[in-house]
């Protein structure tokens, strides 16, 4: 049975109480990332956190649909200024880091991630990270959307998509304890990324890719301090800075 939990502003603002962030919450919206870039428009916008118990038209990388249910999920973005400390690469390692380390704080359980930008848990995405980067501006977008209760899945998702499955916390204790952790981080970027790798299932694996259509195949070596995915084929080493990839075998071990 679906966990029904009360996320609401008031929930919000009881987890986040004494923390200073502008905080939106909405029943319904298409997107948190894009009424970020609504509140980018005002003359002194403030970091913010939008959240919504569902979203109606929630994306994630390369132009795809992200399933955002009402009631079973977390749908997030912050909108912070990086004053041009940070680029859209290392905003998404910081975050994938935040979210398992938030995950693991509060249930114990170790979420792993496969590059970039993907959570997994028992073998199964329940969560991934778009960072949108606006104009020439140091401002940056991260959406964050994680499946916490949801157990119903369209027909397409069902072997792909997975949930947390933990009934011990709420999404308001969750939301709140990847803010704090993001903003209030001190690690080096250096160790961040060391965390990471230490994380990234994928690693040492051999995978799948293409660059400009066409495919390759080699192993996933290493991660650089840029976040960019080194990858060693028959014929070269390869540097992925983007891009989607996929494991030659469809199971690893967690």
């Amino acid at each position: 049975m679906t966990k029904i939990d009360n996320l609401n502003n008031i929930s919000l603002q009881k987890a986040l109480i004494g923390y200073d962030i502008d905080t939106f919450y909405f029943d319904e919206i298409d997107s948190t990332n894009n009424y970020a870039k609504l509140l980018l428009k005002r003359d002194s916008p403030n970091r913010s956190l939008i959240v919504a118990n569902t979203q109606t038209a929630g994306r994630g990388r390369q132009g795809n649909s992200f399933f955002s249910p009402s009631q079973t999920g977390i749908y997030m973005s912050i909108l912070f200024n990086t004053y041009g400390q940070m680029d859209k690469n290392e905003v998404t390692i910081r975050v994938a880091t935040t979210c398992i380390k938030a995950i693991y704080n509060l249930t114990k359980k170790k979420v792993l991630i496969k590059w970039v930008n993907d959570l997994f848990f028992n073998g199964k995405k329940i969560g991934g990270i778009l960072t949108e980067s606006i104009g020439e501006s140091s401002w940056i977008i991260v959406g964050i959307g994680i499946n916490l209760f949801t157990s119903d899945f369209p027909t397409d998702l069902v072997n792909i998509a997975g949930s947390l499955d933990n009934k011990r916390i709420t999404r308001a204790q969750l939301i709140a304890e990847i803010t704090k952790i993001f903003f209030d981080q001190k690690d080096t970027f250096q160790e961040i990324i060391s965390y990471y790798k230490d994380n990234c299932f994928i690693l040492g694996k051999e995978i799948a890719f293409s660059i400009n259509n066409k495919s390759y195949s080699g192993k996933a070596i290493d991660i650089n301090l840029s976040g960019n995915l080194i990858v060693k084929t028959n014929e070269e080493t390869l540097t992925l800075n983007s891009g989607e990839i996929s494991l030659k075998s469809s199971s690893f071990s967690q």
